[in-house]
């Protein structure tokens, strides 16, 4: 039985336009669909734009139409029609098919047990060392969950951008040519305030299977967006330079929400060893991780019971950052 399209009332509504131009207000689009838009939708342009997991753009991509004109203020966009009589066919009518390599992969016991060994190897050095440099990621995330739902004043937000840049320093990001070694810890003080906007909260601590709605993965993205040029900005006073890394934004992501793993070195080879994501950021890579998460979860729950605690539970995205990060680790390390 085909899935039902949550948006057919809209697909159905462009498809019998005649025109190459159609204008629709957000009030309209509610009403062909009989049923409210999300919040993300007043908020943000990214709602509307096209995304393999992103549903709604199907309604009029599927009929030719692309968004030429997008006014979140005055509640309205035009479309315009890009590829006249030549729809394509909707992935809710067509065979449902594999939407990446890590559906299909069938992982032998000997692989998952060289992942979970990796988990084991990197858990093992937070119980032999109390001062391990490990443990910054979980004195960092502990002071950010403290404060979820807190109103922020002026030494909350000094306290824990202190807790951020000693967790970034920890883990490599004020090395060799990067730009924060030429700011102090304050230079995260913005970036503390955007995560604690209300919006973003359904992805602290965020389980695998949230991250199927698509307000989830939109939410993602708004943030590392937001994210970025924060820091971008932050080193245009340098060197005008654009390139901040995904390393950086993933880690804080990680130090703060434990959202998504670390994309750094070591995280991409584990990854990359065993084939289970694509090696950028995106949110195919993280729907990837999902996947594996999903196949694997009873296993992966394990170790997330071994190495939480009453005071602390690991995210699951902490679970795959420490799996694949380590064997990342040892296979560059022989």
């Amino acid at each position: 039985m085909a899935k039902e399209y949550k948006f057919q009332a809209l697909q159905n509504y462009l498809k019998k336009c005649e025109q190459d131009a159609v204008e629709l207000t957000f009030g309209e689009i509610e009403e062909i669909l009989g049923f409210e838009l999300a919040k993300s939708a007043y908020r943000y342009e990214a709602y509307w734009q096209s995304s393999p997991t992103h549903t709604i753009t199907k309604a009029w991509e599927n009929n030719g139409y692309e968004i030429s004109n997008l006014s979140i203020t005055k509640k309205k966009l035009l479309f315009v029609k890009t590829a006249k009589n030549k729809p394509q066919i909707s992935e809710f009518d067509a065979p449902i098919k594999s939407r990446n390599n890590a559906e299909n992969k069938v992982f032998a016991n000997e692989e998952i047990t060289q992942i979970i060994a990796g988990f084991a190897k990197y858990a093992e050095v937070l119980t032999k060392d109390s001062h391990a440099r490990y443990l910054s990621w979980e004195h960092c995330y502990k002071a950010f969950m403290d404060f979820k739902g807190k109103v922020l004043d002026d030494f909350a937000i000094d306290y824990l951008s202190l807790h951020l840049g000693f967790y970034l320093a920890s883990w490599g990001m004020y090395r060799g040519s990067s730009f924060l070694l030429q700011k102090d810890y304050k230079v995260h003080k913005e970036a503390v305030v955007e995560i604690y906007r209300p919006e973003y909260e359904p992805l602290w601590s965020i389980e695998c299977q949230a991250y199927h709605y698509n307000e989830n993965q939109i939410l993602l993205k708004i943030l590392y967006q937001n994210l970025l040029r924060i820091y971008v900005k932050q080193r245009n006073n340098i060197d005008e330079r654009q390139d901040v890394s995904e390393t950086l934004i993933t880690k804080i992501l990680m130090g703060t929400l434990g959202c998504v793993p670390a994309y750094d070195r070591y995280f991409l080879g584990g990854i990359k060893k065993f084939k289970v994501a694509t090696s950028n950021f995106s949110i195919d890579s993280i729907m990837e991780l999902v996947l594996f998460y999903e196949n694997h979860q009873e296993v992966l729950e394990n170790c997330q019971e071994k190495v939480s605690s009453t005071n602390l539970i690991y995210p699951q995205m902490k679970i795959l950052d420490m799996c694949f990060w380590q064997v990342g680790y040892d296979a560059d390390n022989l």
